[in-house]
C-alpha cells in the first residue's frame, strides 16, 4: 500500500514541477477516487495504484514532462540530499579512486556484496 491511498480531500502535498517555469511547492488534493488523486488547480492527478519510486509519485498529464508529488517538502528534501550524496560516493569510489580498498570493502559489506568473491562475479 503506498501514502496515496490515506490522502483526503484538502491534504496537502508537495509538488516537484518538471518545467522550468514551475516552482515545487505545497499543493492541495482536490478529490480522491478509486483510481486517481486529483490535485487542486488543474494541475493533474496520480494513480493512486502506481508503483512509488523513491517516495514520489508521478503526475498523470497530457503533454511535457512529467511531474512529481511527494508526501511533504521534507521527503523531497530527503531524496535531494540522497542523490548528493550518491554522486559523492560514486566520484570517490569511481571517478577519483580515492578511498583506500580497507573503506571500499566496509562499503561492500554493508550494502550486501559478498566480499569473498576473490573477484569474480
Amino acid at each position: 500500500m503506498t501514502w496515496l491511498k490515506d490522502l483526503k480531500s484538502g491534504d496537502s502535498v508537495f509538488l516537484v514541477t518538471s518545467s522550468r517555469y514551475g516552482s515545487n511547492r505545497l499543493v492541495q488534493v482536490e478529490k480522491v477516487g478509486r483510481k486517481w488523486v486529483t490535485l487542486a488547480g488543474n494541475l493533474g492527478r496520480a494513480d493512486i495504484n502506481q508503483e512509488l519510486r523513491n517516495e514520489s509519485a508521478i503526475i498523470d498529464q497530457s503533454f511535457g514532462s512529467p511531474d512529481a508529488i511527494y508526501r511533504n517538502q521534507e521527503a523531497f528534501e530527503a531524496r535531494v540530499k540522497a542523490r548528493k550524496l550518491r554522486k559523492a560516493v560514486y566520484e570517490a569510489v569511481v571517478v577519483h579512486g580515492s578511498l583506500p580498498d580497507t573503506k571500499i570493502m566496509e562499503i561492500a559489506k554493508l550494502i550486501g556484496i559478498d566480499t569473498n568473491q576473490n573477484g569474480e562475479q
